[in-house]
């Protein structure tokens, strides 16, 4: 590969250099409105030059041609491009199509492949012919008709980019804008005009001078880049700055005179079409006082603020200067701010912490009232509404006090400021201002600036508000413990008014004041009840005629005088500071330490305790005592109630001897009975053997058993630890066995089966139950079971649920042969079961098939059985 040089290609490298700093630079302001699009035509610009220069700087023919056709790729997109980063720029509310987009470049793509494939169609180049008699080596190009098409298409894209840029310059009133417009419309037209004039062979032979006009273009480019800002200042945002600036701006010249001023500066000073020209005087002579005060300020920079030109509102002015080179003022121009807005939110900021430092001095002076702390409600609750008032500027202040969960509450205090008086006020009920209570329940505050509309007010207007002409109203609800005890009330007397934020957290706190003087005089009110309480007491415990003692730290720091008595002392102060445990006897003392440590360090409570204590002189002292744990002094202890039980003991002594000697008694009564009931059974046996009548001879056994029935009774009690209550279900099996042994019946024949739950009955109910069951028992035995037949009893007694009691009789023999009245029976036995039944208020019902059952209940509750 061959190189030849020349001045041109040193010249066309220039351009390549221009190019990439150029893009280089459009890169960092991409962001901007045709950022992007002016970077891709830059490096499409590099593109071209640098296979310009290759295709210049090359001595073989075909090196030249592989150049030209590798130009061609940048060719055919650097006239679109142009148009794109026009459009862009331009910043047009509708943006181009992507799809319109691509099919713009498909005229550059099919002229870029069919340079790649002259060859074999010569549509780009007819031609390629060096130049004859040149020192360098140049090719001559003859263009084929695809080259004359896409140097039209690219002519109408040029055309419209520059169109495009042209009316900025028509349109656009800012003179950066107009001069970036016209570089760059040099900039376009420099290598447009170059290649042209290559095109139409009029420049130099075979010296195509499109690389030269980049350089031209380059220049142009980089002079509306940095000298004019091109890509920082887009056409719309420069047009908005000045024209919709909110702030007024005036430029004047070295003369005073204006130059240009913006909209806003027009409407704020009023000023004329023709006030260019006007000067500053003039144009400020409406409003002397500004133009004066102004004056004083001109050409001085900084930042003053004075009455705007209305008088009414405030304007921040600042003043720059413009300089000269020589350092001299060439212009100045004032920009002034309309402040009125964060200016009077400045006086009332400065209000707000006036009025906030005076309620936090008031909330300041309530927390330290002494009234609220030694719990004198009634003035401190005047303390905190004539703050109230004072802060709030009102003329009525009230406090109320009930509940609102209750439906009512009652002024208590009403403050009026005007006559510095203090007075009470009306009861409200909840039943007529159904949604003010609701509110109260509700809410923190109650900030009615319009009391009369308010719908948490307005059921007072008519009863309340226009009487008393109060306008506005702000209430506060009193919680203790998330209760409502209270309302403390500002009304407003006059026109409505907006509460203030501050004074809607006043009155909050305010009535957190209120809480607190609440629960200091509650608590008062407690301490005093409390004092009064142990006066009380103090008085009935050095009364009582038990003794009394209070136990600290296990020794003794209080004695009634009944105490003082029982341990035998002259004083208290004999025993007082002295060991509790020194009042027993030795081997009793570490049980009652342990009692003592239990109350003191678990708070265990002992009722009831039988203890020997020691008098003075050593003398026992049988007792009872109860120990309760206290706090005595800030120590832990116990109060322990003795009580002297000698005399009791006696007492119970005599009583548990007259029980003894009872018990004996009863025991012999009830071996008398007993032992005449078995032997009037030992003499019926004799009888009824020596009767030869069987009906008579049966008869004689039936009283025999029933004889033996109640006499197994009086065994029972005998042999009770309890005399005068029978377990009737150990009677049942009992009884049961004897009637088997008598009538010689195996148990393997008839089969006995129980369900007993415990009961214990007393006499009076055991007889006639024991009697009613050997009669079931004996039909059973004698009639439902003949000829040796097999079968089964089953005795059940149980408590029901409404507290009465079921004895069932049933087994599974041979039945009856007919339905059985009790009321009509003929025989002894059914009639005994009827009047017996009858006699324990009880009932009876019998079934029949297969078998026979007697059920009876009864109502008699059984007690307990014995342990």
């Amino acid at each position: 590969m061959m190189f030849q040089f020349s001045p041109w290609a040193a010249v066309f490298a220039l351009g390549v250099i221009v190019s990439i700093f150029l893009a280089v630079s459009a890169w960092s302001k991409r962001r901007s409105p045709g950022g992007r699009t002016f970077f891709w035509l830059m490096l499409a610009l590099v593109w071209w030059q640098v296979f310009a220069i290759l295709e210049f700087i090359l001595v073989s023919s075909s090196d030249k041609i592989l150049c030209a056709q590798f130009r061609y790729i940048a060719v055919s997109g650097v006239s679109l491009l142009y148009m794109l980063f026009c459009y862009d720029y331009h910043e047009f509310h509708a943006r181009i199509p992507v799809v319109f987009r691509w099919i713009l470049w498909i005229p550059g793509l099919v002229v870029a492949a069919l340079a790649f494939t002259n060859p074999l169609h010569h549509l780009v180049w007819t031609s390629v012919t060096p130049l004859p008699g040149a020192k360098l080596s140049i090719l001559i190009y003859n263009y084929g008709p695809a080259v004359w098409v896409h140097v039209g298409y690219a002519c109408t894209l040029v055309l419209i980019g520059t169109a495009i840029l042209f009316g900025l310059i028509v349109k656009s009133k800012e003179r950066p804008v107009r001069h970036q417009a016209v570089w760059l419309i040099l900039g376009a037209l420099a290598p447009g005009v170059a290649n042209l004039v290559h095109l139409l062979d009029l420049g130099p032979k075979g010296l195509d001078l499109t690389p030269f006009g980049f350089v031209l273009s380059g220049l142009f480019i980089s002079r509306s880049f940095f000298r004019h800002h091109l890509l920082k200042i887009t056409p719309v945002a420069f047009g908005s700055i000045f024209d919709y600036m909110t702030d007024a701006v005036i430029v004047f010249d070295d003369k005073n005179r204006v130059i240009e001023a913006n909209p806003a500066a027009e409407r704020l000073f009023e000023m004329p079409p023709e006030y260019v020209g006007w000067p500053f005087d003039q144009i400020l002579e409406r409003w002397p006082e500004y133009r004066d005060r102004l004056a004083s300020f001109l050409r001085m920079t900084g930042v003053r603020v004075f009455k705007g030109p209305r008088g009414a509102n405030w304007l921040e002015t600042r003043i720059f200067n413009i300089y000269s080179r020589s350092g001299e003022v060439k212009s100045w121009y004032l920009i002034a701010r309309d402040i009125t807005e964060s200016h009077t939110a400045e006086e009332e900021r400065a209000a707000a912490a006036e009025r906030i430092n005076a309620q936090r001095k008031a909330l300041l002076d309530l927390s330290f009232s002494r009234a609220a702390a030694e719990g004198d409600f009634p003035i401190a609750i005047r303390e905190i509404t004539e703050a109230l008032a004072r802060n709030l500027e009102v003329e009525r202040a009230s406090f109320w006090l009930g509940n609102a969960r209750e439906g009512l509450i009652r002024c208590i205090d009403l403050y009026e400021r005007s006559k510095d008086h203090h007075a009470q006020g009306p009861v409200l009920m909840a039943d007529r201002f159904p949604r003010y209570f609701e509110a109260l329940d509700r809410d923190r505050v109650i900030d009615a600036s319009a009391a009369a509309s308010d719908p948490r007010t307005r059921e007072f207007t008519d009863v309340y508000f226009k009487p008393l002409g109060i306008g506005s109203l702000i209430d506060a609800p009193v919680r203790v413990s998330a209760d409502v005890i209270g309302v403390i009330s500002g009304e407003y007397v006059g026109p409505p008014r907006r509460w203030l934020e501050d004074e809607v957290r006043f009155v909050a706190e305010i009535a957190d004041a209120a809480a607190h003087a609440y629960i200091s005089w509650e608590k008062r009110t407690i301490e005093d009840a409390r004092r009064e309480s142990e006066e009380r007491f103090r008085k009935l415990v050095e009364g009582a005629p038990d003794a009394i003692v209070v136990q600290a730290e296990g020794v003794f720091a209080y004695l009634n005088e009944a105490a003082v008595r029982l341990f035998g002392a002259r004083s208290a102060d004999q025993l007082l500071g002295r060991p509790f445990a020194e009042r027993v006897r030795p081997e009793a003392r570490p049980k009652l330490l342990e009692r003592i440590k239990l109350i003191n360090e678990k708070k265990r409570s002992f009722p009831h305790q039988e203890e020997i204590f020691l008098q003075l002189d050593g003398t026992p002292v049988e007792t009872e005592t109860a120990s309760v744990p206290i706090r005595y002094r800030e120590l832990d202890g116990a109060l322990v109630f003795i009580r002297d039980i000698a005399e009791r003991k006696r007492a119970e002594e005599s009583l548990r001897s007259a029980f003894e000697e009872k018990v004996i008694l009863l025991r012999e009564v009830q071996s008398r009975v007993r032992n005449n009931m078995q032997i009037v059974t030992s003499l019926l046996n004799h009888q009824a053997a020596a009767i030869s009548d069987p009906a008579l001879r049966q008869a004689f056994r039936a009283s025999r058993d029933r004889i033996k029935a109640m006499s197994l009774v009086h065994e029972k009690l005998y042999r009770s630890e309890d005399l005068a209550r029978v377990d009737f279900a150990d009677y049942i099996q009992s009884l049961v066995v004897h009637l088997f042994q008598v009538y010689q019946i195996p148990s393997e024949r008839i089969r006995r089966t129980y369900d007993l739950s415990p009961s214990v009955f007393g006499v009076d109910v055991s007889i006639p139950l024991g009697l009613i069951l050997n009669e079931l028992l004996v039909n059973a035995l004698r009639h439902a079971f003949p000829d040796d037949r097999t079968g089964e009893i089953f005795i059940r007694l149980e408590e029901e649920q409404n507290g009465r009691h079921t004895l069932q009789v049933r087994d599974d023999g041979v039945g009856m042969p007919g339905p059985v009245d009790l009321a009509e029976a003929e025989t002894i036995g059914f009639q005994l079961i009827g009047m017996l039944v009858e006699q324990i208020r009880g009932e009876v019902r019998i079934e029949t098939g297969p078998g026979v059952s007697f059920t009876i209940t009864f109502p008699d509750r059984p007690v307990e059985p014995p342990a």
